[in-house]
């Protein structure tokens, strides 16, 4: 009826027709029916038609993103009195000129339009536009949450637990957390589930806890969605396990944009957990998760492009992501992508071979990611000097950690640096010192480390002291 009612030339029918292609509400959304309904409206002068068609230009929606005109649209209906148009304006001004959005939001917020308020409250709690105040920030979002912004309740909360405007208070904050929740915030919602889950300024209540988990996936969130997805996979609560459901509620995270939910989902219909096995959609899971941010996902994913299964064969972009896990953080780094990246380059596999790069993935695995198969190569590479330098002394170290680590072949009988590595972990400092120092005399940096350490552990008193306790693994 709207469609009909704006091809008849009713502006406000062609904005309401817009809108709702724009959110979906009723009929399928469609940004190009979006547009030209929201344009019909706005040429025939209705200034919520040209404020709609401002978020158009303004997220790309339908017509190439253009702020300059997604401002120019919203302009006329704030001037003419419009709250809607003037929040909007707000919006669109907040990255070039906060100072005057913080005064158009302080208008709308004057006449009622009460999401003015919250973000005038959040310009007050984090000094954008206008000096850091704490009070004023808490003032803006109270009036705000009472006239039913659920957000603005949520950042009432936050202030409660972070100790903003007042004395921190759990309680205090899980209450507005409540009040969020009740107007249907979705991250209210989970975020008040985590409270009753762990107790935090409430009785712990399992029960409560899942069901706001649920209200909060049903609401959109996915963070809820995977605590539910947990709560049926046996993670946490005590709850019947239910693998079918809790892979559903994985995969409605990763609808919902929750990288952790794909990856858990791309685990399950890989391996036919919960649900029956299906390659090509479990690895349609890993790539949206590695898309959204997960390192897990990301390495899982490469791992399927490496061997073809379930996605077809790309073996360079495998090493690609290989190399982007493996370089990610030198704090975090994922040892096993580095091992994989440099076994793809020591054999050319889909890409040249290139062994100065393998061996420097190989150093990154092992010695920093003190991976044992990548210890285990780049003995190899140091003994034979392959993509760089031989490295005798270093090879001999690490074939000293392989063998501890159950590489047999690597175990060479006699070697001194594999005698002073098993008598440290067997505790006998005698043997290791008698051991260690004539390495030291010819300026083994490592067995001088060998040698100060077990010097400090010669004395029995020492012995049973944790910087004596060697943590070397053997099978």
């Amino acid at each position: 009826m709207l469609v009909a009612a704006a091809e008849t030339g009713d502006a406000t029918a062609a904005w309401l027709a817009g809108y709702a292609y724009d959110k979906g509400i009723g009929v399928e959304e469609d940004d190009d029916r979006y547009i030209v309904l929201s344009k019909q409206s706005c040429d025939a002068g209705h200034p919520r038609g040209c404020t709609s068609l401002a978020w158009g230009y303004r997220n790309a929606k339908g017509v190439e993103k253009d702020m300059d005109r997604a401002i120019a649209l919203a302009e006329p209906g704030c001037d003419a009195g419009l709250a809607y148009s003037c929040d909007t304006l707000g919006s669109l001004l907040t990255a070039t000129n906060r100072e005057r959005s913080n005064e158009i939001w302080k208008n709308a917020c004057e006449v009622g339009y009460s999401k003015s308020c919250r973000w005038l409250g959040y310009s007050y709690r984090h000094g954008e536009g206008a000096a850091e105040n704490h009070q004023r920030a808490a003032e803006f979002y109270e009036k705000a949450c009472n006239e039913g912004v659920g957000g603005a309740c949520s950042d009432r909360a936050s202030m409660y637990y972070e100790g903003e405007a007042s004395e921190k208070n759990v309680e205090q904050a899980n209450d507005y957390w409540g009040k969020a929740c009740d107007l249907d915030y979705a991250w209210a919602c989970r975020r008040l589930g985590y409270s009753y889950r762990e107790g935090a300024g409430v009785e712990a209540d399992q029960e409560r806890a899942y069901s706001l988990y649920e209200k909060a996936c049903e609401l959109g969130n996915g963070r809820g969605c995977y605590y539910v997805g947990l709560a049926h996979r046996g993670k946490w609560g005590d709850f019947p396990l239910d693998n079918e459901a809790g892979v559903a509620a994985y995969a409605k995270a990763c609808e919902e944009d929750y990288a952790l939910g794909c990856n858990n989902a791309g685990l399950a219909y890989v391996n036919g957990r919960g649900v029956e096995r299906n390659m090509a959609r479990g690895v349609a899971f890993y790539e949206k998760g590695c898309e959204l941010g997960s390192h897990d996902s990301c390495y899982n994913f490469a791992n399927k492009l490496l061997n073809g299964q379930g996605v077809a064969q790309d073996r360079p972009r495998a090493y690609d992501l290989f190399l982007t896990e493996c370089y990610r953080d030198d704090d975090d780094i994922d040892s096993q992508a580095c091992n994989n990246a440099g076994t793809m380059a020591y054999g050319g596999m889909g890409i040249e071979e290139d062994l100065p790069k393998a061996r420097e993935l190989y150093e990154r695995g092992c010695l920093q990611g003190n991976l044992p198969a990548s210890c285990f190569t780049l003995t190899k590479f140091y003994r034979e000097g392959l993509g760089g330098e031989e490295k005798p002394i270093q090879a001999d170290w690490l074939a000293a950690q392989s063998c501890v680590h159950g590489w047999k072949d690597q175990c060479v009988e006699g070697s001194p640096r594999r005698t002073l590595v098993f008598a440290l972990q067997d505790g006998d400092f005698d043997l290791a010192a008698e051991t260690a120092k004539p390495l030291c005399d010819e300026e083994d940096e490592q067995a001088c480390e060998f040698l100060f350490a077990a010097e400090i552990c010669l004395p029995e008193e020492m012995r049973s002291k944790n910087i004596c306790q060697f943590q070397f693994k053997r099978d």
